[in-house]
């Protein structure tokens, strides 16, 4: 599956947006991805750290599409090729669910 850059971008927002309403964050629907991420910040670090890690595994999730994408092998992958997508689903996976897990305690 393809994801273009901005779908990317809009999802970030809608993470961050679920974020903040569930630590209470005031108007957050109305709020720009950098200013709900500055109050999450503020609000709860560890939750913020969790997000930032998120994100982070999403980006890199991203990167090995795009590499697949600009090689044209997607459909056809090398071992190497499905070992790197794999390890970078599940990181991402595992993150989300770690963030999802944190939320569910408050």
């Amino acid at each position: 599956m393809y994801m273009a850059p901005e779908d990317l971008h809009v999802f970030y927002h809608q993470v961050h947006k679920n974020v903040a309403r569930r630590l209470g964050i005031e108007d957050y629907e109305w709020k720009s991805t950098r200013e709900l991420a500055d109050e999450i910040e503020r609000s709860n670090s560890g939750v913020a750290s969790k997000l930032k890690a998120l994100i982070e595994a999403y980006e890199h999730w991203f990167e090995v599409h795009e590499r697949m994408e600009a090689t044209r092998s997607s459909g056809n992958l090398s071992a190497d090729q499905n070992i790197k997508l794999t390890k970078a689903m599940k990181d991402r996976d595992s993150t989300r669910k770690v963030l999802i897990d944190e939320l569910e305690k408050l």
